[in-house]
C-alpha cells in the first residue's frame, strides 16, 4: 500500500474519499481542490473512509473542517460522514471539535448501510488515486493557514491551540509577499 495516498469517487450527489497511511498537510491540498470539484459538481455528502487512515494531522483535519462548514452554509446544506474510524482518530476529531460539524461513524457498516449510502459499486475499481503531487510554497502554506483558520471557525476553543501556528503561517507568506488573505476561498 502507498503510504499517505488518498483514494476518491464522484457519484453525485456524493463524493467518496479512502485515506491510506496518514491524513497529512502533505495531502492536504489535492484533498481541498478535489471537495472543492465534487462540491462543484453537484456532491453534498463526502463519505470519508478511514480504514486505512493510521492518523491525521490538524491541516488534514481542518481542510475536512472548511468544506462540512462550506456544505451548511450552501442553500442545499450537505454533509461529511467519516467511516470506520479507530480510537486515535475518533479522539484526534474530538479534541478538536470536528465532532460538532462531521458525522462520526464508529461502527462498521453492514452490507445493507453500505448499499443504502451508494457506495459505489466494485468501490474498491471505481475509486481512483487523487493525484497529491508537489505543490507550490504558497499553495501549501495557504492550504495550512485556511484549515487552521476554519479548526478556529468549527470550534472556538481551538484558538489558543493554533494561534501561534496562524502567526507564523501569517509571517511567513508575508515575508515572501504572498496574499495572506483567505477571503472567498472555495
Amino acid at each position: 500500500m502507498e503510504q499517505n495516498s488518498l483514494l476518491v469517487a464522484i457519484v453525485p450527489p456524493q463524493a467518496f474519499v479512502r485515506v491510506r497511511g496518514r491524513g497529512s498537510f502533505q495531502v492536504s491540498p489535492a484533498l481541498k481542490k478535489f471537495t472543492v470539484s465534487a462540491m462543484r459538481q453537484g456532491c453534498r455528502t463526502f463519505i470519508v473512509d478511514m480504514q486505512e487512515c493510521e492518523g491525521m494531522d490538524s491541516t488534514f483535519m481542518g481542510v475536512l473542517a472548511g468544506t462540512a462548514l462550506r456544505l451548511r452554509k450552501d442553500a442545499c446544506p450537505g454533509e461529511i460522514v467519516m467511516l470506520n474510524l479507530d480510537p486515535k482518530n475518533i479522539s484526534l476529531l474530538e479534541t478538536l471539535g470536528l465532532s460538532k460539524v462531521v458525522q462520526m461513524v464508529k461502527t462498521p457498516l453492514s452490507d445493507d448501510q453500505r448499499r443504502l449510502i451508494g457506495l459505489p459499486p466494485g468501490e474498491q475499481g471505481a475509486m481512483q488515486r487523487l493525484e497529491t503531487g508537489d505543490h507550490d510554497r504558497d499553495t501549501a502554506a495557504r492550504t495550512m493557514l485556511t484549515a487552521h483558520q476554519d479548526l478556529i471557525r468549527a470550534d472556538p476553543k481551538n484558538q489558543p491551540r493554533f494561534e501561534n501556528v496562524l502567526t507564523y503561517l501569517q509571517e511567513e507568506m508575508l515575508r515572501k509577499g504572498a496574499d495572506t488573505s483567505t477571503d472567498g476561498e472555495e
